[in-house]
């Protein structure tokens, strides 16, 4: 049974959402401040498993799901919706300093 808020939000879903974020966040510190004891311990494992491959297809999944069950029905605010966030990222990756801006896909 889902549990649902006043907004009609599935918190089953964004509950699962911001797990995968926590271990995603999680995984990247281990893998930054951590001395070797700690990440080759039971708890660095488990960190590495759950914020490793699993955790960003979970994310995206989920982000999914809660797209297409946002209460805007119209097809326009999903897609200017969907432009703002694909714009985003790239903002963002051009702010760290990313390698590439353009998707290697169009090379």
């Amino acid at each position: 049974m889902n549990v649902t808020t006043q907004t009609n939000r599935l918190l089953s879903i964004d509950l699962a959402r911001g797990m995968a974020v926590f271990f995603m966040i999680a995984l990247h510190t281990l893998e930054v401040f951590a001395n070797p004891e700690v990440k080759n311990s039971i708890f660095g494992q488990i960190i590495e498993f759950l914020g490793g491959p699993p955790a960003a297809p979970v994310f995206m999944t989920l982000m999914g799901f809660s797209f297409i069950y946002s209460r805007k029905s119209e097809l326009k605010p999903k897609l200017l919706r969907g432009f703002k966030i694909f714009l985003t990222g790239y903002i963002l990756n051009i702010i760290r300093g990313g390698h590439s801006i353009y998707p290697f896909y169009l090379f």
